[in-house]
C-alpha cells in the first residue's frame, strides 16, 4: 500500500468520526419529544427504591449540561414557601455556573389543597409540552398564593402558549404519569418533605451557593 493511500484512508476515517462525533452532539443537546418522554417514563425501572438515591431520566426537566460537574435534584412542591425562597438561589447558581451546575427537577405534590397542587404540577409540565416548562415553574412559584385553573391558563398566556392545547392537556391529565412517577420515585427513596436536595447522589438538607462551589472547586 502506498503512502498516498494510506493517507487517503486515514483521512476518510478522521472524516467520518468528525460527523458521528458532530451527529451524537446534536443528538444530546436536542430536547426530548413528549412521546420520547412518556415512552422513557413507562419503560423506566424502580432502581431508585434500592439505591435510595433518584434516578435521572429525559422525563425529568433539566437545566444545564449532561456532563456538569454538580448535579442538583429537587424534590419540591409548588405551594411550598419554603421551595419558593430556594428557587431563586437555584437561579443565582445557574447563572453563575452555567457550565458546572445541572439542575434537575422532580414533582412532589403532597401540600393541601392537594387538587391545586397536582394541577399545579401537570399544569407546569402541559407547558413542558411547549418547551416552556422553567418558564412556567418560575410563574407558579412567584404566584403560589394565587393558584387555580383560570391562573393557570392565564400563565399559559403570557407565556404565548397555544391556550386551546394547553387546557386540553390539562383538563385531560394528560401529564398526570409523569408527575405520579416522580411523586411515588420520591417516596420510594424516603422524601418526606419539600424542598429535598441530592447533590451528585448525596442527600443533603441545606442548599447553598457555598456548598455548590464547594464542590466545583473540589
Amino acid at each position: 500500500m502506498t503512502s498516498t493511500t494510506k493517507g487517503q484512508i486515514a483521512l476518510t476515517c478522521v472524516i467520518i468520526l468528525t460527523v458521528v462525533i458532530f451527529f451524537l452532539s446534536v443528538r444530546k443537546n436536542t430536547p426530548p419529544s413528549f412521546e420520547e418522554i412518556f415512552k422513557e417514563n413507562s419503560n423506566t425501572t424502580q432502581e431508585s427504591s434500592t439505591t435510595k438515591t433518584p434516578t435521572i431520566t429525559i422525563a425529568d426537566p433539566q437545566k444545564g449540561l449532561n456532563n456538569a460537574k454538580v448535579t442538583i435534584v429537587e424534590f419540591a412542591d409548588y405551594q411550598c414557601s419554603h421551595c419558593a425562597e430556594t428557587n431563586q438561589t437555584l437561579k443565582d447558581i445557574l447563572n453563575k455556573y452555567p457550565q458546572e451546575v445541572r439542575l434537575v427537577w422532580k414533582d412532589f405534590p403532597f401540600l393541601q389543597p392537594i387538587e391545586v397542587t397536582w394541577q399545579a404540577h401537570m399544569a407546569a409540565r402541559c407547558a413542558g409540552k411547549q418547551n416552556k416548562f422553567w418558564e412556567f415553574h418560575d410563574l407558579l412559584f412567584e404566584n403560589q398564593n394565587n393558584l387555580g385553573t383560570k391562573q393557570f391558563s392565564e400563565m399559559a398566556k403570557l407565556l404565548n402558549l397555544n391556550i386551546s392545547s394547553f387546557e386540553t392537556c390539562l383538563n385531560n391529565e394528560e401529564t398526570r404519569p409523569l408527575v405520579e412517577k416522580s411523586f411515588k420515585e420520591g417516596q420510594d427513596i424516603g422524601v418526606d418533605g419539600t424542598p429535598t436536595f441530592y447533590i451528585n447522589g448525596g442527600k443533603i438538607n441545606n442548599l447553598s451557593i457555598e456548598v455548590v462551589e464547594g464542590l466545583i472547586n473540589k
